[in-house]
């Protein structure tokens, strides 16, 4: 099964649950939500939605601590491949203009 982070808010009026993406998979009102006020119907989405946040990233962190510890160890060793392979770019076209230049004179 998927991670998902699910999350409530006015006394489980609203409750929510978000997938790994971070993307709305369900919403569920309880009947008569919407025959109060607006405003605070608004704002117990906007709850319910951020616990529901906040609840899958603490399951992504305790499932994938050391998956993303990995991950990130990685991206580092690609970063340093790109700006030595960037550096490498940048003497051969400075290398490439001196020779233009020389032409020229």
């Amino acid at each position: 099964m998927a991670i998902q982070g699910s999350g409530a808010a006015g006394d489980g009026a609203v409750e929510v649950a978000v997938g790994a993406d971070g993307r709305v998979e369900r919403v569920e009102l309880a009947p008569g939500f919407f025959a109060g006020d607006h405003e605070a119907a608004g704002e117990l989405v906007r709850d319910a939605v951020n616990s529901a946040l906040d609840d899958l990233k603490a399951k992504l962190h305790a499932a994938g601590g050391s998956a993303f510890d990995a991950l990130d160890a990685e991206l580092d060793k690609i970063t340093a491949g790109f700006e030595k392979a960037i550096g490498a770019v940048a003497d051969d076209i400075a290398a490439a203009q001196k020779r233009l230049d020389d032409l020229d004179q």
